[in-house]
């Protein structure tokens, strides 16, 4: 068995535990994050990120206490909705 027959063998062993459920995949944990870690994912500053906020359209957001937090992919997805003018 060459080496690419045996790490193709091994990859559909695993899909298989994967698939009937031998093995636990764990889901993608979303990626919160900080005011200013947003502003620093959009390339802009903390109160640009603060102007949009309270803008007609602002980025999606959620609170942990009184602090804002984004979510990384849903707010990529907003910036290339404003990127298209939607």
């Amino acid at each position: 068995m060459s080496i690419d027959e045996h790490l193709v063998s091994i990859v559909e062993a695993a899909v298989r535990r994967a698939l009937d459920g031998s093995i636990n995949v764990a889901p993608a944990t979303p990626q919160l994050l900080t005011r200013n870690e947003a502003a620093e994912l959009l390339k802009i500053s903390p109160r640009q990120l603060d102007d949009l906020r309270s803008s007609k359209n602002p980025p999606p957001e959620l609170r942990v206490g009184k602090a804002p937090r984004f979510i990384a992919d849903e707010l990529i997805g907003w910036a290339r909705g404003q990127a298209k003018g939607t």
